[in-house]
């Protein structure tokens, strides 16, 4: 106890002298109520023997006495402003500094720096001190960082209040510049423990002013930098760089999420001696890589923890020549059948004659056997190729035979073929030999079934092993390539068809290509056109999330991009121009991490947290209220009758109950869906698949709104086991691998929902878990057989004319209820049709809300809005019926009406 008297100090002691009148106070408050006065009335006599059932007592019990003089204590030791562990005086000059350092680095430390501000105002407060607050980054669209002052304790509030961490470093030198002319202060840094090269400066110059109290955060908060070469293809590690001083055995998440934000992979490490010297790995399948936005770190919200990626890891697009625009492409026979299949879940794939495929938005070309190209294309292809692209080309026969001028081959070839598997040699048909460290095609395992029976020969050359990708086992090289300027030419000396070899049947004929997409990438034409500009499309914030720029960011010469620094008008992020999207990070331009450790003379150092001054005031008067409601409490029990009293409460308990019953709030819950019109979904048990449907259909709602007649208020998460589902025309229902299967009760509910009108929209997202799980799903249900949807089906002109139902992905099938054996009353309307083409994602996509679409261009567009409008025409179906399919033999119903 008196350790704690010791810690407790009175701001308006001399109030404590009101606790000298709480006697008096106690006279009072016995004389009240007062003595009853006598008065004689004759009538009283009938009176007489009659108990009465209340009775009021002449003076006031003791305990509500004690309990008013309580609540008079603590509002007197309230109003007196105790505080408990009262920190040292501020003093001094009668004026404070507080310096906030609010560039990148202080974003993880930044609620602690900000409370021990307000503590330092509130102190200042106390002891009527002047107030200056500065702070360290340049200002947005300014050379200089801002300062306050001198201030009130509530112009401190907001001030301190409007203050956030900015996405580029700090620049001392400027503020010790801004600091030289003005008065003496006591200063109190409020650091992010990381020292910048010109803070020695600033030190100085506060020192010269005053007391220096520095504040640094704990070690395990201090800031780490991601650091990568976005435009290395290949390799996804991503270099971590921290303070000597990050303890070990610190846990750190690294996430690589995709354009709305999805988390795409996660790779979990530890801190240790060996991490700190080595890139970390980031282990991500190989379709998911075309996906990738950006890499960031979990435990660290900073614009250097985040690294954002840019058009040369989006998806590309890939031509395969073919010599005939629109030509038919043969299953299993032709090349292009074998290389579109490989390819398709890693890029765009466009088909044509040469020269129609020859634009600048194409990363790779594949040239399948072709032999003679004419001149002008050819010139076409070789400028193409110089700048930025990669020629990827095939051999076989027609090229064999073709072969003369080695034009736009990486290597010189010799006329003819070689075959291995003719009548008259007897060598078994050789395999491929393990890539080469050397190779980009280093680390892909080799599979052992694949045999090469014919290819065509590299003349030898001096060069040709450093060429050489891949070779058979017996040497001769397999793919070759070679640079032409800043673009590529790779040559592989076997078909991209079975005729020579096992290659295109195998998955290494998959790994090949997918690495082959992920090399290329034509050069931007904006950065060639070196006259152009860059502008901002989307930037970071001080705490690495991605925002809207404003007008303070400017544009970016793009002869000048590769050199420009991240300051105040270039916060880190993407800029660019039509189609090109180029990254600025603020990782790669982080000189150096080191921890503030030796301090010039004169200068204290604390950690955050470490002073735990504690106003009592807010306490205390919580107390006095809560006190002084027990008091009207027990005033309201003796001023009324104990029998009225308990039936009023019994009726208030009943009437609380039956309002807050679980039938009574469902009720309540549904009813509200039952006066407008609302899109619905099945909940899922991965929460990630419940926020991409909630804005996909958010995102149908203003379609609809803004396209049709149909008007949806909202859109309703639905649980089938507990929920009413009749309120809803169309329900959505994502399947997500996590997900459980329903229970009896929610199949019931399901099975009624179908039987009385409803239909349900089941999207299996691309087949990403097992199907089983479907096929539950549906034996359970009585539901008529389901087949592919025919191209005279009404779903396909409900609204708009569609001819095919893309999502995200394109290409599965979708399925109706076969014609005629549907339940009646239904008027041939489908009650369930289900595809694989994730219809939810790709309209999240086109939601602003979810985090925009900042990258997606050319057919990408074209495809989100097919799938806009199979979402209306699937909403109208379910609105509307199959009226439309009426209209097709209008002429014979007004011919059988007789009209």
């Amino acid at each position: 106890m008196t350790a704690f008297l010791g810690n407790l100090i009175f701001l308006n002691p001399w109030l404590l002298a009101g606790l000298a009148v709480l006697p008096a106070l106690w006279f009072l408050l016995r004389l009240m109520p007062p003595a009853p006065k006598h008065v004689f009335l004759p009538s009283a006599a009938f009176l007489m023997g009659l108990v009465p059932e209340q009775k009021t007592p002449s003076h006031t019990p003791w305990w509500i006495l004690l309990l008013r003089l309580m609540i008079a204590a603590l509002v007197i030791l309230a109003f007196a402003r105790p505080v408990l562990n009262p920190s040292d005086n501020l003093g001094g000059s009668g004026r404070i500094r507080i310096l906030i350092e609010n560039g990148w680095s202080a974003a993880d430390s930044w609620d602690t720096q900000i409370k021990t501000a307000r503590d330092l105002l509130a102190q200042a407060d106390r002891e009527g001190l002047e107030v200056m607050i500065d702070t360290s980054a340049p200002a947005a669209g300014n050379d200089k960082p801002a300062t306050f002052g001198p201030v009130t304790a509530a112009e401190g509030e907001s001030i301190l209040g409007g203050l956030l961490p900015l996405p580029w470093p700090s620049d001392m030198d400027a503020l010790a510049d801004m600091l030289k002319d003005e008065e003496n202060a006591d200063t109190f840094f409020l650091s992010s423990g990381l020292e910048n090269k010109d803070m020695n400066g600033l030190l100085d110059a506060l020192r010269a002013q005053g007391r220096v109290k520095l504040y640094t955060p704990a070690k395990e908060n201090l800031p780490i930098v991601l650091d990568h070469d976005s435009k290395n293809i290949h390799d996804t590690a991503v270099q971590m760089r921290m303070p000597e001083s990050l303890p070990d055995g610190l846990p750190l998440t690294l996430q690589a999420l995709g354009e709305n934000g999805r988390v795409l992979a996660m790779q979990s490490i530890t801190v240790n001696d060996e991490m700190r010297k080595r890139a970390v790995p980031l282990d991500i399948p190989d379709i998911l890589r075309g996906d990738m936005r950006r890499i960031t770190l979990a435990e660290r919200q900073h614009a250097a923890a985040t690294l954002l990626l840019g058009s040369h890891f989006a998806r590309k697009t890939v031509a395969i020549v073919s010599p005939h625009e629109g030509a038919e492409t043969k299953p299993f026979i032709e090349a292009s059948y074998y290389l579109t299949r490989a390819l398709e879940p890693y890029a765009d794939i466009e088909t044509g004659p040469i020269d129609n495929v020859i634009k600048d938005n194409i990363s790779m070309i594949i040239l399948p056997d072709i032999g003679g190209i004419n001149t002008t294309n050819l010139n076409r292809l070789e400028d193409w190729v110089k700048g930025g692209g990669l020629l990827l080309r095939f051999a076989g026969p027609t090229m064999a035979k073709a072969q003369s001028d080695n034009f736009l081959t990486p290597v010189p070839l010799r006329s003819g073929m070689r075959a291995m598997d003719g009548a008259l040699t007897w060598d078994n048909p050789p395999k491929l030999a393990p890539f080469p460290e050397s190779s980009p095609l280093f680390g892909i395992d080799i599979h052992e079934e694949v045999t090469v029976r014919q290819q065509l020969l590299a003349e030898p050359s001096q060069d040709l092993p450093q060429k050489t990708w891949a070779s058979l086992a017996d040497g001769t090289p397999l793919i070759t390539a070679s640079s032409l300027d800043d673009g590529m030419l790779v040559m592989v000396h076997t078909t991209a068809s079975p005729d020579w070899s096992d290659l295109p049947l195998s998955g290494l004929f998959v790994q090949l290509l997918s690495r082959m997409v992920q090399l290329a990438g034509a050069a931007p034409e904006t950065l060639q056109d070196k006259s152009g500009v860059l502008q901002p499309i989307v930037v970071l914030d001080g705490f690495g999330r991605l925002q809207e720029p404003d007008s303070t960011v400017q544009n970016i010469k793009a002869a000048d991009f590769e050199n420009a620094q991240v300051g105040s008008s270039h916060p880190p992020g993407i800029y660019g121009r039509g189609a090109v999207r180029e990254v600025l990070n603020l990782g790669p331009q982080i000189e150096r991490l080191t921890t503030l450790s030796t301090l010039p003379p004169g200068i204290s150092q604390a950690s955050y947290g470490q002073t735990h001054e504690r106003d009592l005031l807010p306490p205390l008067l919580l107390a006095a209220l809560v006190l002084l409601l027990i008091d009207w409490l027990a005033m309201l029990i003796l001023s009324f009758n104990f029998v009225s009293l308990r039936r009023g409460a019994v009726a208030c308990f009943v009437a609380c109950a039956l309002l807050s019953s679980p039938a009574q709030a469902d009720i309540q819950n549904d009813m509200k869906f039952a006066d407008g019109l609302h899109l619905a979904y099945f909940k899922s048990n991965d929460t990630s698949v419940n926020t991409l449907t909630q804005a996909g259909l958010e995102s149908l709602v203003t379609t609809l709104n803004r396209r049709t007649s149909a008007e949806p208020q909202g859109v309703a998460a639905l649980n089938p086991e507990t929920d009413e589902l009749s309120f809803f025309p169309l329900i959505y229902w994502p399947l997500s691998a996590s997900d459980q299967a329903p229970s009896d009760k929610a199949l019931m509910n399901i099975q009624s929902y179908l039987d009385h009108g409803g239909t349900i929209l089941i999207d299996t997202r691309n087949a990403a878990h097992d199907t089983s799980f479907l096929q539950g799903i549906l034996g359970a249900l009585n539901i008529p057989p389901l087949t592919p949807i025919d191209k005279n089906h009404v779903l396909g002109k409900s609204f708009y004319l569609l001819s095919d139902f893309p999502g995200r992905y394109q290409g599965g099938p979708l399925w109706v209820e076969t014609a005629g054996t549907g339940s009646g009353g239904r008027d041939g309307v489908s009650s369930v049709i289900i595809g694989s083409n994730d219809w939810v994602g790709a309209w999240a996509e086109t939601s602003r809300e979810y985090g925009g679409n900042y990258y997606r261009s050319g057919p990408q567009a074209r495809q989100h809005e097919m799938a806009m409008r199979f979402g209306v025409n699937v909403m109208m179906y379910a609105l509307t019926g199959n009226y439309k399919a009426d209209q097709v033999h209008v002429d014979q119903i007004l011919e059988r009406l007789g009209q």
